[in-house]
């Protein structure tokens, strides 16, 4: 038994990544038990604990917490794989993307463009990743002469990425407008900038270019407007067995960064 422990499966991509994993796994010979922790640390200790019980053999964490219960676990040297976010506390094995680049892309294809009235919107609380992300987007633009304080900033509080990037959009129009470039740290977040652009009558991408980042699959169908950094999520599972054998071996934890793309609609 291999346990996954990843937040918010009705996003996009987690389920990608749990797809993914659940069946690198299942053509390895192991079962994968699947844990929603919601982002929420007492929940995350809670099936770390249900799983050891349960004598799982080493354990997936997508996008984790700082907890209790991680830590014992690091204490024990129990077998653990992080992926999408890295440890909160400290080095483990990961497997992911640059996050700080696939921001620079996203700068990148707007400035070539010659697209300046710049704006990101992000979680009040940011993790780690969509951090990297959007300070990785902020630099790139200040390279190439784009002032910090030109680029619009705004936050947004909700239980969901949809929640948080309407709320964000909200706060941002109401203090200066629909920039010319918005970037969104996830496509859920896009989505619901493009429903507020919708209901304030805008056209997109007419009005207002907007990049998010995962490119889930939805989008071929559902968002022919939307350009996005795709994250290989169907490719991470075969790398998360590799960190997985790797660990059972003793091999020392490391890192596996793969390979993102900008796709332009």
């Amino acid at each position: 038994i291999v346990a996954m422990l990843a937040p918010n499966l009705d996003n996009p991509a987690m389920a990608a990544i749990a797809a993914s994993t659940e069946n690198a796994l299942r053509d390895a010979g192991y079962v994968m038990i699947l844990c929603d922790t919601h982002d929420r640390a007492e929940l995350q200790d809670e099936y770390l604990d249900a799983m050891r019980a349960q004598t799982a053999r080493g354990y997936v964490l997508v996008s984790a917490v700082p907890s209790p219960g991680l830590q014992a676990a690091m204490n024990r040297n129990e077998p653990l794989v992080f992926v999408n976010r890295r440890n909160p506390l400290g080095a483990g094995a990961f497997v992911g993307i640059d996050n700080t680049r696939a921001g620079a892309d996203a700068a990148a294809h707007f400035l070539a463009e010659g697209i300046t009235d710049l704006a990101v919107i992000y979680p009040r609380m940011p993790s780690s990743t969509i951090a990297e992300r959007i300070e990785g987007f902020i630099e790139a633009c200040a390279q190439q002469g784009l002032a910090r304080s030109a680029i619009r900033e705004a936050t947004g509080d909700g239980a969901t990425h949809l929640e948080i990037g309407y709320a964000a959009m909200l706060k941002l129009v109401s203090e200066g407008g629909w920039p010319g470039g918005l970037l969104c740290p996830s496509d859920l977040m896009a989505y619901a900038a493009y429903r507020l652009a919708t209901e304030q009558g805008l056209s997109i991408p007419r009005d207002c270019r907007i990049i998010g980042i995962d490119d889930n699959l939805f989008n071929a169908w559902i968002a022919p407007w939307l350009t996005s950094v795709s994250i290989p999520y169907r490719e991470f599972g075969p790398v998360v067995v590799e960190q997985l054998l790797a660990s059972w071996s003793g091999a020392p934890a490391g890192a596996r960064i793969l390979p993102h793309r900008l796709v332009a609609r």
